[in-house]
């Protein structure tokens, strides 16, 4: 075991063996960092996609509640409808 070969190739052993735990750490790193990135999309999606779905449900709300406003108001007497205006502020109460 003394021969040159043996020296050089036990030399040459630790620094190749880290620099392959080197690199593969570093491209598990990267594996990892990607799968995070790809997770929190996913989460963005969904919650995006959940926040859609509740904005279109409350315009929806909100164009039921308009129709039965004007509802109300198409059978106000025209002194309540003064009355309206006035506590509403202005000429807006009727659309």
């Amino acid at each position: 075991m003394d021969s040159p070969i043996y020296i050089y190739l036990s030399l040459l052993l630790a620094p190749l063996s880290s620099a392959v735990t080197w690199w593969a750490a570093r491209r598990k790193r990267k594996i990892d960092e990607t799968d995070a990135l790809d997770k929190t999309v996913s989460s963005l999606t969904r919650r995006i996609q959940e926040l859609t779905t509740d904005i279109m449900d409350l315009q929806r709300d909100n164009i039921a509640l308009q129709r039965t406003v004007a509802n109300l108001l198409s059978i106000l007497t025209p002194q309540q409808l003064l009355q309206y205006q006035q506590l509403t502020g202005g000429d807006k109460a009727v659309k």
